[in-house]
């Protein structure tokens, strides 16, 4: 399985253990916080299970701050990781550094847009089924709008190898070239995908599981939180694994 081998490259290469620990301590700060912040808004769910929530207004707000930040930052890490990748990268981590934050700013207009397309189509598509007002109608085209999900993920994908505003990512028609191209590969990747993802989540569900049998509640808590954070990690690392599974794609099957 070619997602075995994606993965084994992102635990390889220079620096391995000093990326890894960084990303993982990263992903602890941003689950914290977030979850502090959590604690407020959904305070009868969250505040035994998570966090205690802020003491007060300006901690609440630092916390917020700080925690969406990291997810900015991690967000165009990603991307900085794509964009070795299709770039000659080894597949492994790259370099924790501020461009990051750089890569993003190029990123995020991508991304608007491409929600925003969409965002109309399903629209468009719900205002055509009301018309119609067939129920099976409306399952089968909620299932047209996730599935076409992975392809305006590829289309950002592609778009990371330079960064570059070319007309053709502005095209709306381009997810169905995406669609036609690549379907069979995004199928089997994702099964893939799906098999690996087995093991982490065998993990994280023993821990919780276990966690029923703590009596200390700050120990409870405390395991709550780890498992937390090594399921954020995990899911973390799987994208990565997708993502260069995706990448692979458009450079083994270029346009």
């Amino acid at each position: 399985m070619k997602t075995f081998d994606y993965l084994k490259q992102l635990y390889s290469g220079r620096n391995v253990l000093q990326n890894h620990i960084s990303l993982f301590s990263l992903i602890g700060i941003m689950v914290i916080l977030l979850n502090n912040v959590f604690s407020v808004l959904w305070n009868k769910l969250l505040v035994n299970f998570f966090s205690v929530p802020p003491s007060s207004s300006l901690e609440l707000w630092l916390d917020m701050f700080f925690g969406f930040l990291i997810l900015i930052y991690l967000l165009g890490y990603r991307y900085r990781y794509i964009n070795s990748v299709l770039n000659g990268g080894d597949g492994s981590l790259v370099e924790f550094n501020l461009e990051p934050f750089v890569v993003i700013l190029k990123v995020f207009p991508m991304i608007v847009l491409w929600h925003v397309y969409m965002a109309i189509f399903a629209a468009v598509g719900t205002a055509v089924l009301m018309s119609v007002g067939h129920v099976g109608l409306y399952y089968l085209f909620a299932s047209v709008v996730i599935c076409l999900t992975p392809f305006l993920y590829l289309i950002l994908i592609d778009f990371s190898k330079d960064f570059k505003y070319e007309r053709k990512y502005f095209l709306p028609r381009r997810i169905f070239l995406f669609l036609e191209k690549y379907l069979g590969g995004v199928i089997y990747l994702f099964v893939e995908l799906f098999v690996i993802s087995l093991i982490p989540a065998g993990i994280i569900a023993g821990i919780f599981f276990s966690v029923k049998f703590v009596q200390v509640e700050a120990l409870k808590l405390g395991l709550q939180l780890a498992a937390l954070c090594l399921g954020v990690y995990f899911a973390i690392i799987l994208k990565y694994v997708l993502s260069r599974g995706l990448a692979e794609l458009i450079k083994t099957n270029p346009e």
